[in-house]
């Protein structure tokens, strides 16, 4: 009986650590894919910023007040 319950308590032991490298990488890969969605957000807010940029120059050269290169 002895060995028996040991071979019992080493496959929960087994069972606990495999439960806890599971848990661990679940928590790094959903901290990387919200790491990557800031990313994608801070990229798309900055396309949007030099956008309007753009656009504020476009107007200024139709109006006369800017340059070519301005826009460019």
């Amino acid at each position: 009986i002895g060995q028996q319950e040991s071979l019992v308590l080493q496959g929960r032991a087994d069972l606990f650590d495999t439960e806890q490298t599971t848990l661990q990488t679940a928590i790094q890969v959903h901290t990387e894919i919200l790491k990557n969605e800031a990313i994608v957000n801070y990229r798309k807010q900055n396309e949007e910023a030099y956008r309007k940029i753009q656009e504020f120059a476009q107007a200024r050269f139709e109006v006369g007040l800017g340059s070519r290169t301005d826009i460019e």
